[in-house]
């Protein structure tokens, strides 16, 4: 079932709202607050400079805020892949990555502008005091708990057993090669990156601080592991993309030589391309063949066919008619 028009808006919709919603009690808490950290009332206001519940706020100030501000982008890279690579109308899904997005880029925010989270709410019941978090954190759980939702109930909707490969890898030489291509073709563009960022902190670094050795690596040093970091997990993404996507080209290819292995032998067979597969257009060129052949198979005078056309080879060199 194909996505409509209305189906993306509901998909999409979550996203600004729910920054919206946390962008409005975060400046009521600031407001509340009067931008001071500690204990106000049933709320408690402080600013958190690690990740979620205060996870990572021990690395360097550089560093942390950097990573954790590129890691938002990542991630909505990352968001947009998923929807395009999720088969078929799973709305629960959708929106649940959906919501999760909207959580996560509510405290992006908060990086960018002020290098820390705004957290103000925390739970007393009894002996039990929880961490300090905000509304953005209450909704990538209700993301995450949508997602895990949908894989329990529904998840084997998304590959059904009938539209299954028994492998992924289905012409391994041929994906590989053309998956570490894409991943290589990262890695040189990382490394042309890595030298340029590198250069061009050092030398500013150097000519704003008199040479001062000491600032320069304490500033340097953190930027230049980010970076790779990033560009090392970012070719691995790369690498599972090609594969995914050399799936899709190398899928059609090789169930159409195996539809045509099997006509050749008198079977009569069908050729099904996925819905989200290349090479659409062999599935009606496959029921042509089939006919033809079988058609000729039965004729009295197969075996009279000119040599012209039983000698004809293919090459890929040749023009292709339009």
């Amino acid at each position: 079932m194909n996505m409509t028009r209305k189906d993306w808006i509901i998909v999409y919709i979550p996203i600004p709202l729910l920054i919206l919603l946390d962008w409005f009690t975060k400046s009521l808490a600031l407001s509340f607050t009067n931008n001071r950290e500690g204990p106000f009332g049933p709320f408690y206001m402080i600013f958190n400079h690690g990740a979620m519940l205060g996870l990572f706020s021990d690395l360097p100030p550089t560093l942390r805020i950097v990573s954790l501000s590129t890691f938002g982008a990542l991630i909505v890279g990352v968001f947009f892949l998923f929807q395009y690579l999720t088969p078929g109308h799973h709305m629960k899904l959708r929106i649940g990555l959906s919501i999760l997005l909207g959580g996560i880029l509510g405290n992006v925010l908060d990086r960018v502008r002020y290098g820390a989270v705004i957290d103000f709410i925390k739970i007393n019941y009894g002996t039990y005091v929880s961490p300090i978090f905000n509304v953005a954190d209450i909704v990538q759980w209700i993301g995450y708990s949508l997602i895990l939702y949908f894989f329990i109930r529904e998840g084997h909707t998304l590959w059904p057993e009938k539209n299954s490969r028994k492998s992924f890898w289905v012409n391994a030489p041929f994906q590989k090669r053309f998956s570490f291509f894409l991943a290589a073709i990262s890695l040189i563009l990382t490394g042309i990156f890595v030298v340029f960022c590198y250069t061009y902190l050092r030398v500013t670094l150097q000519e704003l601080t008199a040479a001062n050795q000491q600032i320069v690596q304490k500033f340097v040093r953190p930027f230049v592991l980010l970076i790779l970091c990033l560009g090392f997990g970012f070719s691995l993404l790369v690498y599972i993309l090609g594969g995914v996507f050399s799936h899709r080209i190398a899928g059609p290819i090789y169930a159409f030589e195996k539809f045509l292995r099997e006509t050749m032998t008198g079977k009569k067979v069908i050729f099904k391309v996925r819905k989200n597969d290349e090479f659409q257009h062999l599935e009606p060129l496959a029921v042509q063949i089939s006919e033809t052949y079988h058609s000729l198979k039965s004729s009295p005078q197969e075996s009279q066919l000119p040599s012209s056309v039983v000698n004809k080879t293919f090459s890929s060199d040749d023009p292709i008619d339009k």
